[in-house]
């Protein structure tokens, strides 16, 4: 498996710290949690800012890409399955974080997001069977040999959704400040709900940028 080539490391850098942001938010909102439904919702952003902040650096090989692939189908089920049969359920209190079926739909399609990038950051051999090359890090695998993301179907979708985590990043910076504007105090309930909305843009920000990175 690769990481994610960022030739300069002041990108690497900002995407780390974007998801080390997303990650500290993520665990508080799960000790805080207002019921299990909230806090699962909150230890699959958890991991998935861990695995997300690695990324750009040759450690993130410790991470299985079967292991990846495995959990974030599971999220994405996991996602699916509250929006069509729990969509109302009290996932946060006094917040739409996870309680909206368009919202809990959009998480869906961000865990199939990093369902995607584990095989699109796959040797092309290693998918082919050569299980030699698997352990490849950052350094010598992506100058070597092509990855699975680098055929011309395959950057379609990471431009895709690529383009979908921008829309997102600006949606919901949008919706953050014009709650800020519109809110009588930004401390409580006000600020609890503004809090979710920054950091679900700043998860999108990171998302799209390390999307469009993966093709450069």
């Amino acid at each position: 498996m690769c990481a994610l080539v960022m030739s300069d490391p002041a990108a690497a850098t900002a995407v780390t710290v974007i998801f080390a942001l997303v990650l500290v938010h993520a665990v508080v909102r799960a000790v805080v949690a207002f019921g299990w439904v909230d806090r699962v919702s909150n230890l699959v952003h958890a991991v998935m800012a861990v695995v997300m902040l690695a990324m750009p650096w040759s450690w993130y090989a410790v991470f299985p890409v079967a292991a990846q692939i495995a959990f974030f189908t599971a999220a994405t089920f996991w996602y699916l399955y509250l929006a069509l049969f729990r969509p109302s359920v009290a996932a946060a209190p006094a917040t739409d974080h996870h309680r909206h079926p368009a919202v809990l739909v959009y998480h869906a399609v961000m865990m199939l997001a990093m369902v995607w990038m584990a095989v699109a950051m796959t040797p092309v051999a290693a998918a082919s069977g050569m299980d030699d090359m698997g352990g490849m890090s950052m350094g010598h695998g992506v100058d070597s040999m092509p990855m699975t993301g680098s055929a011309d179907w395959a950057l379609v979708i990471t431009w895709a959704f690529g383009l979908l985590f921008v829309v997102a990043a600006l949606w919901f910076l949008v919706a953050a400040l014009r709650r800020a504007i519109t809110a009588t105090r930004l401390s409580g309930h006000a600020g609890i709900v503004i809090l979710d909305t920054l950091a679900t843009a700043l998860m999108a920000a990171g998302m799209a940028c390390s999307l469009l990175l993966l093709m450069t």
